[in-house]
């Protein structure tokens, strides 16, 4: 339960700000967002 609210948190954070670098390691995160 606690690893998935980090997990949903990490997720937002790679999806609010558009970091170049983040945002191309994890091309699965925005994706799992939409």
């Amino acid at each position: 339960m606690i690893a998935a609210l980090i997990v949903t948190g990490i997720m937002m954070l790679l999806a609010g700000p558009p970091d170049p670098e983040q945002g191309e390691s994890l091309p699965n995160a925005p994706s799992l967002t939409e």
